[in-house]
């Protein structure tokens, strides 16, 4: 039987943003069907120019509406924070289903549209390439807190055991982002992504990507920029050349490997004391 500890929160759909967003939405049609209807009936809008502008105004007024309410109206899951992992509610299967931390193998971060406080950030995490993603979107409460509170944990079981995997001469896998779908397909149909699987392969003493071979001791250096503008990983040699370069959000865990990196860099164990070469 898993031990889930005790609950921490919960973080299910915001009834105050769908009211919000409901009293948007009713706003733009009103104010629309009164345009259109002076458009049509006087000559307000006699200039091309004009109507043509409104025309685009309006059309993204009203795609925007549809988003939001599809963000902020329809609740895909519910969240359980316990001491130990995360419960979640699937709304579209009606399966409940725990999912402990240290099962937790791909974390994906990625964008859906902005909103006029910025980028809507997203999270999805799965345990396994055969499980579907559980998306973390900002329809639930306290989706941020529960977002770094899924990837820290996450580093911090995997972390450690990944560091020991190294140390006994194992590879540790990353995923690569394949083919991203498009924020509308994302909102609406929940295409999520296609990885492309272990594009990523780090041992002790080598970095192999799709292109090339690193060696660990040639690096450095590891610069991450800011994670939420989505800005590139760089592994840098003492020279300060860029030895591999990928964007946060086409590397999935991108954390646990930032994480991993550093640690190497920093002790350089175990990419120099490796027991495969006694």
């Amino acid at each position: 039987m898993i031990d889930e500890g005790p609950i921490l929160s919960r973080h299910e759909f915001s009834q105050k943003n769908s009211k919000l967003t409901l009293a948007s939405v009713a706003f733009i049609i009103v104010i629309t069907l009164v345009i259109i209807t002076l458009a049509t009936a006087t000559n307000v809008f006699s200039t091309p120019s004009i109507l043509l502008v409104l025309c685009i105004l309006l059309a993204a007024l009203s795609l925007s509406a549809l988003l939001y309410s599809r963000l902020y109206i329809t609740p895909d899951f519910t969240y359980f924070l316990y001491e130990n992992g995360v419960r979640v509610f699937n709304h579209h299967s009606e399966k409940v289903y725990f999912i402990p931390f240290d099962k937790i193998t791909h974390i994906y971060h990625f964008h859906l549209g902005i909103n006029p406080r910025g980028k809507i950030n997203a999270m999805a995490f799965r345990a396994s390439h055969h499980q579907q993603w559980n998306i973390i979107v900002s329809n639930i409460m306290g989706a941020n807190p529960l977002m770094r509170n899924i990837v820290y944990q996450q580093v911090n079981h995997a972390g450690d055991a990944c560091l020991t995997r190294l140390f006994q001469g194992e590879i540790i896998n990353f995923d690569v982002v394949n083919k991203k779908p498009s924020w509308f397909n994302q909102f609406i149909d929940h295409d999520l992504v296609e990885v492309i699987p272990h594009a990523i392969r780090l041992n002790a003493r080598t970095l192999t990507t799709q292109q090339r071979a690193i060696n660990i001791e040639n690096i450095r250096r590891i610069e991450t920029g800011s994670k939420s503008d989505n800005e590139a990983i760089r592994l840098l040699d003492d020279e300060g050349s860029v030895l591999f370069s990928i964007n946060y959000a086409e590397l999935i865990s991108a954390d646990l490997f930032i994480t991993l990196i550093q640690h190497m860099i920093q002790n350089r164990i175990p990419a120099y004391h490796s027991p495969i070469n006694h």
